[in-house]
């Protein structure tokens, strides 16, 4: 008999570096944009495996840059207490945020 694999959590929502971030500078995550002061991008595809989503589209902000051609990854874990995402912009430096009450 074969157990049913639990779906995958949405990461659509509000995203913080920590808690006093979601109060004024929180990372909102949509089905196709991601919009925060360090990062706004808008996606024309979008892809998930496991943890894993994978967005590609044009980020106007990524970090300090401008990109055309993005890839951005968000890899979600739990550290017991909270819901993490790790997020990735063209496989560069990682960037780990809470999700927000």
């Amino acid at each position: 008999m074969s157990t049913p694999t639990e779906a995958a959590k949405s990461i659509v929502g509000k995203w913080g570096s920590d808690g006093e971030a979601c109060e004024f500078a929180a990372m909102s995550i949509g089905r196709m944009e991601i919009s925060s002061p360090e990062l706004k991008c808008r996606f024309n595809s979008v892809s998930r495996s496991g943890e894993t989503v994978t967005w590609k589209g044009i980020c106007d902000r990524a970090f300090g840059a401008s990109l055309s051609n993005a890839t951005v990854t968000a890899r979600s874990y739990n550290d017991g207490d909270r819901d993490w995402i790790s997020l990735r912009v063209n496989g560069g430096a990682e960037h780990d945020f809470l999700r927000c009450p």
